[in-house]
């Protein structure tokens, strides 16, 4: 019992070398260490760019504001013109009067 155990214990201490040795070749064969650096940096890069440009945020949200105040003002003029238009029309009347005057 006592020898079995033993072995055992061997057997996992073996494993997880053998495991470790492995794990670090294939991580240098398909070079993710390397891969993983990398992304790091880009991590970083992204991260200076994000406060380079967070204080133009504000702007660019006013700026969205203000273009989409302007579109709301010209759709509004343009059904309120389109109202006008619809108001001067009598749909009774025909829009050529060219019998008119034979009467």
């Amino acid at each position: 019992m006592e020898n079995t155990l033993t072995y055992i214990l061997i057997y996992v201490v073996v494993c997880i070398i053998i495991f470790l040795i492995t794990r670090e070749f294939w991580c240098w064969y398909f070079k993710i260490n390397k891969t993983t650096q990398l992304l790091e940096g880009i991590l970083q890069e992204l991260k200076k760019m994000n406060r380079q440009n967070s204080y133009r945020e504000e702007d660019a949200y006013s700026a969205n504001t203000i273009k989409i105040n302007k579109n709301q003002e010209t759709t509004k003029k343009e059904t309120s013109e389109d109202k006008v238009k619809e108001e001067n029309t009598n749909p009774n009347e025909p829009e050529n009067n060219f019998g008119a005057d034979r009467t």
